[in-house]
């Protein structure tokens, strides 16, 4: 079983705003579960 996903993340630090798009790669096999996240290049916005 696998499963992906796209999360946006707002984030907030000393007053400045930036989001970013983080992929989520999932498997399950034989009762072992394995993530991946990896920030999507060039998806960042914002003052950071």
């Amino acid at each position: 079983m696998g499963l992906s996903a796209i999360e946006l993340v707002t984030i907030e630090l000393s007053g400045k705003k930036a989001s970013f798009a983080l992929q989520h790669f999932g498997t399950m096999s034989n009762g072992e579960q394995n993530l991946i996240l990896a920030a999507i290049p060039d998806s960042g916005i914002g003052e950071l």
